[in-house]
């Protein structure tokens, strides 16, 4: 007999659609001083914003106990996740591997066979996005000191890809399905493998890979998306992500 799910699998090689982000150079003059002289700190900068605005925009709408707005920011922070994991991660090692793993959230304990709830899932993904914003603060730091980035941008990925299969099965509200331990691994393995098709497939829509840098970037492919598309997400989540960005540019700074 199979045992049941405990993770997903994720290329290191995709589709020739999913391309990387390049940000373009900036028109803000306080902000070009601020780069200048820092080889390489454009995406790190933008990633820790991002990443910092992630986790207190989920944090701030999870509190809120609203459903729909829980499930809107899961499945637009899922996504980038995945989609950063697989940027500063698995591509990067394409030559060696075939694959990364990504673990998938325990549904049922085997042991104690207790359930896990929707706000024990929220408290995973709080946890996860949080570790995620301190090891881009530590990329940063790195990039602005000359220290190479492989390291750490590894393990923010192994952060990011559990996290986006925490969020995954937030969004899709695997706590609230029915099932054995078996069935129950089987639901978390298929809202996280879900949301990794639904990253290629934007990835496609915007001619670049998602990923939490373009959340700082407001001419990136995924902001102009994320304004164009109320569907996609919702007017809490916009605004209460927006808010984050905003807050987090203006919080101290390595820079």
């Amino acid at each position: 007999m199979s045992k049941p799910r405990s993770e997903i699998f994720y290329p290191a090689v995709q589709t020739a659609s999913d391309k990387n982000y390049v940000p373009k150079p900036t028109r803000d003059e306080k902000r070009a001083e601020l780069f200048s002289g820092k080889t390489g700190i454009v995406i790190p900068w933008q990633q820790k914003i991002g990443t910092i605005a992630s986790a207190r925009a989920f944090n701030r709408i999870a509190q809120t106990g609203n459903e729909e707005n829980i499930k809107n920011i899961s499945n637009l922070l899922a996504l980038t996740s995945f989609g950063t994991a697989y940027h500063v991660f698995a591509e990067r090692d394409a030559d060696r591997v075939m694959y990364r793993r990504a673990k998938i959230p325990t549904m049922i304990n085997p042991d104690t066979k207790e359930r896990t709830s929707q706000d024990d899932l929220l408290v995973l993904a709080q946890g996860r996005l949080a570790e995620a914003a301190d090891l881009a603060i530590g990329i940063e730091q790195a990039c602005i000191d000359g220290r190479s980035l492989r390291g750490k941008s590894h393990m923010l990925g192994r952060v990011f890809a559990p996290a986006a299969a925490t969020l995954a099965t937030i969004e899709a509200g695997v706590a609230d399905m029915d099932g054995n331990e078996k069935d129950m691994q089987w639901h978390a393995w298929q809202a996280a493998q879900g949301s990794y098709l639904r990253m290629l497939e934007l990835s496609g829509k915007l001619d670049a890979r998602p990923t939490v840098a373009q959340l700082a970037d407001e001419h990136a492919p995924l902001r102009r998306f994320m304004n164009d598309d109320q569907h996609f997400v919702n007017k809490v989540s916009h605004k209460t992500l927006l808010e984050e960005i905003e807050e987090a540019k203006k919080s101290p700074s390595s820079l």
